[in-house]
């Protein structure tokens, strides 16, 4: 229904066509940027899984996903829809310039106590464990 709405709302609003471009590359990024660093650190520097973990499946589905969201930003990015590509990298041009610029200095990574409770098998923020009385 949203999808049908969206639709009916570009026919009716043309010129609101570039800013549902740039929404629809956004989304496609946060959907496969995690499946991408995903398939690069799964087996190297990611290697203890939680329970929800699909063994041998992660890496194909992972190389779908990626490929699945390549293709239709590239179109996206495509004739009439070239505004959105200026948009797009202005964001990210934006989002790196403030990394650089001030938020890498003041970001404290996860909290460290958490961490350390963690590897020590502690109990982490006060909630009770599973399968423990």
């Amino acid at each position: 229904m949203v999808a049908a709405l969206a639709v009916a709302f570009n026919r009716l609003h043309p010129r609101l066509l570039h800013m549902t471009t740039v929404c629809i590359i956004f989304s496609l990024h946060l959907i496969c940027h995690p499946d991408f660093f995903g398939l690069l650190a799964y087996g190297r520097t990611w290697t203890k899984w939680g329970r929800g973990t699909m063994g041998g499946w992660y890496r194909p589905l992972a190389a779908v996903c990626v490929l699945g969201g390549i293709g239709p930003v590239r179109d996206r990015r495509a004739a009439p829809n070239e505004q959105a590509l200026w948009v797009v990298l202005g964001c990210v041009g934006l989002l790196i310039a403030l990394w650089f610029g001030y938020v890498r200095r003041h970001f404290g990574g996860p909290p460290q106590g958490v961490m350390i409770q963690k590897r020590q098998g502690g109990d982490c923020g006060g909630r009770k464990s599973r399968g423990r009385t």
